[in-house]
């Protein structure tokens, strides 16, 4: 080799380096947040579009889990991103860390929906299935809870928290079996007011027909859905998934960044036909500062328990926790 041949050498081998440091450097910077805002739709009320039920596919369970990336908003909050291309594979639920509200009267008071704690396989509201899976099912119809006009078989947390102070969060990953017959609705997640606000919903996540939703309520209500609007309430409503057919998984996250800021994060799991949007990161409306919350997750069909009878909501949840 002549001299120039090895200066060349030299000069090609400190260039790689060098790209090397920077591609390194940008992996230790964590690049690529989590996303911008969303568009909210603000109302005074709740209005619920018409929806066609999507169509039908065989529930299966996905068996590939993916490798998460991470995030961490501004606040320190560090969030385990959906990663796309696989579905979340099936993780065992610890019902201990959770209270089970069923569609079913509490002995000896026909106007309240019964509850467990802590939480257990309920047939056939509650089943499990092979290596852990739960299987959700609230009929139309079904007993209430004294605040609310639709049936629930619906897991609640027993931690309660104070929104936007600290890091929390609740992921699930599910699918959707069969949608109640006139809404197409069933809200499959939420955060929900407790103690002195435990009828006050403040964000729902639900699938209708085969999209995927937030809907905040801005001022907590007293008197839950039968009760009048607070004043000053708005109804703020956010996009995370289209194209979520029958029995094909899918999942979302919701994180408390600690910060006084709330992101929502749709998970499209690979299933072919699916959009994601953008994550949504909102700031926790100053009505609910101060209150305490906690996650709810499940199956809380949206056919009125009044003048729906028949039909129901059915998912099957293939993991679900929070922190």
């Amino acid at each position: 080799m002549t001299d120039t041949q090895r200066a060349t050498a030299r000069s090609r081998a400190r260039a790689g380096g060098a790209a090397a440091a920077v591609a390194g450097a940008l992996l230790l910077s964590g690049c690529g947040g989590t996303g911008g805002s969303g568009g909210a739709a603000g109302a005074s009320g709740h209005h619920r579009a018409a929806a066609s039920a999507p169509t039908a596919a065989p529930t299966t369970a996905p068996t590939t889990a993916p490798t998460a990336a991470t995030t961490a908003p501004a606040g320190g909050c560090t969030t385990a991103a959906p990663a796309s291309g696989a579905g979340p594979a099936v993780t065992p639920v610890d019902l201990n860390a959770w209270q089970l509200i069923l569609p079913v009267a509490k002995p000896g008071d026909p106007k309240a929906a019964e509850q467990l704690t802590p939480a257990r396989p309920t047939d056939p509201y509650l089943t499990q299935g092979p290596g852990g899976s739960l299987t959700f099912w609230a009929p139309a119809g079904g007993a209430t809870t004294a605040h609310s006009l639709h049936s629930r078989t619906e897991l609640a947390a027993l931690g309660t928290f104070t929104p936007g102070t600290a890091c929390h969060h609740l992921t699930e990953s599910l699918s959707v079996g069969q949608l109640p017959e006139v809404s197409h609705e069933i809200t499959i997640g939420q955060i929900h007011g407790t103690d002195a606000d435990e009828a006050a919903p403040f964000v729902m996540l639900a699938v209708q027909g085969d999209s995927v939703g937030v809907t905040l309520e801005t001022v907590p209500k007293s008197e839950g859905s039968v009760g009048p609007a607070p004043a000053g309430e708005k109804i703020l409503k956010y996009h995370l998934l289209s194209g979520v057919r029958l029995g094909t998984p899918f999942g979302y996250t919701v994180t408390d960044n600690g910060n006084g800021t709330l992101t929502f994060t749709g998970d499209c799991a690979g299933t072919p036909g699916c959009q994601a949007g953008s994550p949504v990161t909102i700031p926790v409306p100053p009505a609910w500062s101060g209150h305490l919350v906690r996650f709810m997750a499940g199956d809380y069909e949206q056919d009125d328990a009044a003048t729906s009878h028949t039909g129901g909501g059915r998912l099957t949840v293939f993991g679900v926790g929070v922190s």
